[in-house]
C-alpha cells in the first residue's frame, strides 16, 4: 500500500516538474548590503526573493567568518535560510508567508535552504513547495 503512495508521489513530482521550470521567477542576489536594504520587498515578497537574499547573506558570512570546508559552507548557508525565514515571517510579520501556518513557514525555510545551497533551482522547489503544501494541507484538513 505504501509503496503505491510513493510510486504516486514520485510520478506526480516528475510530472509538475516542467510546468515549475515555466512558471519560476527570476530574482537576481543583492549586489550589497544597501542593495538588499532599499529592495528588501522585493526579497521577501517570493521563494526566489528570499532564496536570493540568503546566497547574498550566507556568501557574507562565509567570508566574515573566514569558512573555507565545503560541508560547513552548506551548514552556514542552511542556517541563514532557515533564520532569515523564520524571523521575517514569525517575528517581524513580513513577506509572503505571513499568516501562514508554522509547518508551511518550516517547509518554505526548507525549500529556501534546497536552493541557496545549489542543490535544486527556484522552479523545481517552488512547485514541489505548492504541490507539498495542497497534499499536506488536505491531510490536516482531514484529520481536524
Amino acid at each position: 500500500m505504501k509503496t503505491k503512495l510513493w510510486m504516486k508521489l514520485i510520478l506526480s513530482v516528475l510530472l509538475l516538474f516542467p510546468l515549475g521550470v515555466l512558471i519560476a521567477q527570476v530574482v537576481d542576489p543583492p549586489t550589497d548590503v544597501t542593495d538588499l536594504v532599499v529592495n528588501f520587498n522585493t526579497f521577501i515578497g517570493s521563494l526566489a526573493g528570499y532564496a536570493a537574499a540568503c546566497i547574498f547573506l550566507s556568501g557574507l558570512v562565509n567570508g566574515w567568518l573566514k569558512i573555507t570546508k565545503s560541508w560547513l559552507k552548506q551548514v552556514v548557508s542552511w542556517l541563514v535560510a532557515l533564520v532569515v525565514v523564520l524571523v521575517m515571517t514569525l517575528i517581524f510579520k513580513a513577506g509572503f508567508l505571513v499568516g501562514e501556518s508554522a509547518w508551511k513557514v518550516i517547509l518554505y525555510a526548507l525549500g529556501v535552504g534546497l536552493v541557496s545551497n545549489g542543490i535544486f533551482d527556484i522552479g523545481f522547489v517552488n512547485t514541489a513547495m505548492n504541490w507539498i503544501v495542497v497534499a499536506v494541507g488536505g491531510l490536516i484538513k482531514k484529520r481536524e
